[in-house]
């Protein structure tokens, strides 16, 4: 098929291992493979043969894609009822933000993963359900993985994060989902994202709940130290001193 295959991989869902042509995984591959043809432009003339052609080799990597179902899935032979440990596919969407993604495959993607997702699987994976589903302009599907990303698994007394919800043995001050918690706040309803050459505040709006504004500072773009303030009326984005 002209297509490269990536082969005995295990993606962000540890429940399947030894799996070909991981979506996340291959994606991910490509991305790094771009980033090689593009640091060398940064570091040379783009047109000065150093060897390689990293951008050809990124565009062949192979992603599984169901036009039937309007889906991706999530490795060779995997079937639409098949449960997973956490997000996996839809990150594709977000952090991803894969620019070959249709608005439809996404929607479809998140729906698909969404309804076979464990619930005792790991905090971060709400969290980045909530993102995709605001950039989707789903808000209330969004508070709801919003408030799922934190209700069970921040602990007393001292309200840690827990890798997994209660009666579950995980790991304790568990980063992975405090950060998803983070970014779903940042970058969901903060509408953060950072580009190689602009920073867009895309569609910013307060999270669920009764505050009427929030505030995000030392966000850091291009040397400038900046703040988000998000209130019911407005946005502003000004420049730290």
């Amino acid at each position: 098929t002209g297509l490269y295959d990536i082969k005995a991989v295990m993606g962000p869902d540890e429940d399947h291992k030894n799996v070909t042509n991981n979506a996340y995984t291959n994606v991910i591959a490509g991305c790094a493979l771009y980033f090689g043809d593009l640091t060398k432009c940064l570091v040379s003339s783009c047109d000065q043969d150093r060897g390689g052609n990293w951008s050809d080799l990124a565009s062949r990597i192979k992603l599984l894609y169901d036009a039937e179902n309007d889906y991706h899935p999530q490795f060779e032979g995997y079937r639409r009822d098949t449960v997973i440990k956490q997000a996996d596919t839809v990150l594709l969407g977000y952090p991803l933000q894969y620019p070959g993604l249709t608005t439809t495959a996404r929607s479809n993607d998140l729906r698909f993963y969404e309804a076979v997702t464990r619930s005792s699987g790991p905090a971060m994976t709400w969290a980045i359900h909530a993102v995709n589903h605001l950039d989707l302009g789903e808000e209330g599907e969004a508070a709801r993985r919003f408030e799922q990303s934190y209700r069970d698994y921040v602990r007393g007394p001292y309200r840690v994060w827990s890798e997994v919800g209660p009666g579950q043995s995980g790991a304790r001050n568990f980063i992975t989902a405090a950060g998803g918690f983070l970014q779903a706040v940042i970058n969901g309803y903060g509408g953060v994202r950072v580009f190689l050459d602009h920073l867009e505040i895309r569609n910013s709006r307060l999270p669920p709940g009764s505050a009427t504004s929030f505030k995000i500072k030392g966000l850091q773009y291009l040397g400038a130290r900046l703040t988000l303030t998000v209130t019911t009326s407005s946005t502003k984005l000004s420049v730290e001193q």
